[in-house]
């Protein structure tokens, strides 16, 4: 079996060197690009989607998924997809579901 060295970022990883990253054999990135409805730190993914591409690297998004209605979920996939839909990305775009404080989602 194949494996391809992939890693996700988010602003928590702070200034990334594409180019030192592609050297270390890293073939693909998951970028956070939002959160919820709002996302003040959506310059992160803004900056660093064309700066990986550059680099020669498959770049993907992640939405950080905070709905705990149906309603609330559209808004999200809505934003999420709006926020990046003028980067040319070449690998696939992803939900990152992580908690539900609701334990299901209600319809409203």
């Amino acid at each position: 079996m194949e494996y391809i060295k992939g890693i996700d970022v988010s602003h928590w990883q702070g200034t990334i060197n594409w180019g030192e990253v592609a050297k270390a054999g890293v073939k693909f990135v998951f970028i956070k690009a939002t959160e919820g409805t709002s996302y003040s730190k959506l310059s992160y993914f803004k900056e660093n989607a064309p700066q990986a591409l550059a680099a020669g690297l498959k770049v993907g998004a992640y939405h950080y998924a905070k709905f705990a209605t149906v309603a609330e979920a559209k808004a999200e996939a809505v934003y999420f997809l709006d926020s990046i839909s003028s980067f040319a990305l070449n690998y696939p775009v992803v939900l990152d579901l992580e908690e539900n404080k609701k334990r299901q989602i209600k319809k409203r």
